[in-house]
């Protein structure tokens, strides 16, 4: 969704200025007494609950067909069910998910605790090779870790999938035919032009850094 108040502009501002703050995920389901399609979401303060998509009105946004994209949408679904009733997560949102308690969740957390391994890291190798806008994802588990511990804004999402800048919805419910981020050497240097040699260089030696770190660890833990 794009901003509406001085919040939700707040949000966009310290993670990418790419024109979103908040995520909810479209469960599929409509209430039989209303007819109205329902969501799931969390907001400042409150708990992961059903609500129906017009709660915002008129509000702009852009939806997103992950299932387009070879996610299981019924797991990713049931998984997001799961969190219903938890607590909004005020520090996994403060620090970008430096503290995540896994007993709490923030709007974009749903989505990105739900979504396979093997997306999330993409989405990490994405924003290591500078594809993604600073702080719209924060990455904080190394390449080679067993899960990938990864922070993805609303605007990291909305990047990431081929939405086009908030700035340019005016509308509800605007359809993005999802367009993952390709992650190749190719796409680096088509971003990029003259820069990619380096920040290719900068990623492999980060990758060569981290591993050295985390090998000299397992050997003191031997000690």
């Amino acid at each position: 969704m794009v901003p509406r108040w001085m919040e939700s502009f707040i949000i966009d501002d310290l993670t990418g200025r790419f024109g979103y703050s908040h995520v909810t995920v479209d469960t599929g389901e409509v209430d039989l007494p209303t007819g109205k399609p329902v969501m799931v979401e969390v907001t400042v303060g409150q708990k992961v609950e059903r609500k129906f998509h017009d709660e915002y009105g008129g509000r702009a946004y852009a939806r997103i067909p992950l299932s387009k994209t070879g996610v299981d949408a019924e797991a990713f679904v049931t998984c997001v069910k799961s969190m219903l009733g938890e607590q909004y997560d005020t520090l996994e949102a403060l620090t970008l998910g430096e503290i995540d308690d896994p007993a709490k969740q923030m709007c974009s957390s749903l989505a990105a605790d739900c979504l396979p391994e093997a997306v999330r890291r993409e989405i990490a190798k994405a924003r290591r090779l500078g594809l993604l806008r600073r702080t719209s994802v924060s990455v904080h588990s190394p390449s080679k870790a067993p899960e990938t511990k990864v922070f993805i804004s609303p605007n990291g999402f909305a990047q990431y999938y081929g939405a086009p800048k908030g700035k340019k919805l005016h509308e509800p419910n605007f359809l993005v035919e999802p367009s993952p981020l390709e992650t190749s050497v190719k796409a680096v240097v088509r971003k990029h032009g003259w820069k990619a040699g380096f920040i290719l260089v900068a990623a492999g030696v980060l990758t060569a850094g981290t591993l050295l770190l985390i090998i000299k660890y397992r050997r003191l833990k031997h000690i």
